[in-house]
């Protein structure tokens, strides 16, 4: 099934926010000497990728959330990088899997799935949902990230019908531009629409979106695009 560009952007609209929409940055350009099992001091150290992996340790139990880590050993595992866009979206979506179904929601979204299939066309609704049942903290910078997911579907509008072998993550610790989020939401677009765009560094490209990895051709876009398999983008 197609994803639409609403949700994507809607997603994308919040890793802005966390990371500009750069799989591979540490927060705040820190490397922590424990990297991926380094457990959060609330200093602005040791959340990693689109929306920050962090491990958190829960004050009143004692007990650590293992987010940041279990990313890491699930790459190790698998022969992904880090890095890898094709791999950090694969992760959350097919094998994390995280949706807090405690924090509230606007859309009624019961899981993350519901969110990636949903039909709705309500951006703002769609990000206070990722926002809040995904990252885990409603409301916090929502109006900036809803003018970020503006800002990327009308991207993706204008851009749907690229080529998408002309396109590659731009993944690393440092701080995107403006143009280099945009390629990477195009990278978003079509990943979750069915190809697997080059990873950038790292060992090879991350897994597939579909049942057998690998990458499609400009000519099965095409055929896809006439037999509605990927949804067309319109104009917001």
């Amino acid at each position: 099934m197609a994803i639409s560009a609403y949700p994507i952007a809607a997603a994308a609209g919040c890793f802005k926010r966390e990371s500009g929409v750069n799989p591979g940055i540490w927060e705040s350009l820190i490397v922590p000497s424990d990297t991926f099992y380094h457990v959060y001091q609330y200093d602005h150290i040791g959340g990693y990728g689109f929306g920050q992996f962090t491990n958190v340790r829960n004050q009143a139990t004692g007990e650590v959330s293992w987010r940041c880590r279990d990313y890491y050993l699930w790459c190790v595992a698998n022969g992904h990088a880090p890095e890898d866009g094709n791999a950090q979206l694969y992760y959350i979506i097919n094998v994390e899997n995280a949706w807090i179904t405690g924090n509230p929601s606007r859309l009624g979204l019961a899981t993350q799935a519901d969110f990636w299939n949903t039909t709705s066309t309500n951006l703002d609704d769609l990000v206070y949902d990722w926002l809040s049942r995904w990252e885990g903290v409603p409301g916090d910078a929502l109006q900036e990230r809803q003018e970020a997911a503006r800002l990327f579907y009308n991207h993706i509008y204008q851009h749907q019908n690229d080529d998408p072998d002309d396109y590659q993550w731009i993944t690393g610790n440092f701080y995107t531009s403006q143009e280099q989020m945009l390629n990477n939401v195009m990278c978003m677009y079509f990943y979750l629409n069915g190809f697997t765009p080059d990873p950038g560094p790292g060992p090879g490209p991350g897994p597939g979106p579909g049942p057998t990895p690998g990458r499609k051709t400009r000519g099965l876009l095409l055929f896809m695009q006439r037999n509605n398999k990927i949804r067309k983008v319109e104009r917001k």
